[in-house]
């Protein structure tokens, strides 16, 4: 099996989608930092936030020391930094982060990363969702998710839509 560590977006991402479960099914246990937890709970995007305790598959873990990933990325968020470090202790096969400068500096310290857009290809695969194009859509205008119009035609394409 196995590691799967998550940034705060993607959770807030399926959660407003009323969808966390996704990452439980494509990837078994799905570990989240506390700052990540927190940042779910009261997201910034004015819709009601959600308890990762209450997601499927989601346990909650404190990285040990995130001094390492802080003082090479001092920029990061407090959930990123804490997301990159407890991929970095556990190991983590995959760590799950949408923040350019934070898949950045994951993949600096030899981190996999994927997206949001990149679980939602992953879940229309699986036959988990039937389609990828209104998804997009209600993240790009509803949550004001960005994602670029090539982005977008890529992503739709990629899902064989």
């Amino acid at each position: 099996m196995s590691i799967v560590v998550s940034d705060s977006s993607p959770l807030i991402c399926l959660s407003f989608l009323g969808r966390p479960e996704i990452l439980h099914a494509l990837f078994g246990t799905v570990y989240v930092p506390p700052s990540v937890a927190a940042e779910v709970l009261e997201p910034r995007h004015g819709f009601a936030g959600a308890s990762v305790e209450q997601i499927a598959g989601v346990q909650l873990r404190s990285p040990t020391d995130t001094r390492t990933v802080s003082t090479a990325h001092p920029r990061l968020h407090a959930g990123e930094v804490e997301a990159i470090s407890l991929a970095m202790e556990t190991r983590a096969d995959l760590l799950v982060i949408d923040e350019a400068q934070g898949r950045a500096a994951a993949q600096g310290f030899g981190i996999a990363t994927i997206g949001t857009l990149g679980i939602l290809i992953r879940a229309k695969h699986a036959n988990l969702i039937t389609e990828v194009r209104p998804v997009l859509d209600r993240l790009r205008h509803e949550l004001n998710f960005y994602v670029s119009d090539q982005l977008y035609d890529s992503v739709v394409a990629s899902a064989g839509e």
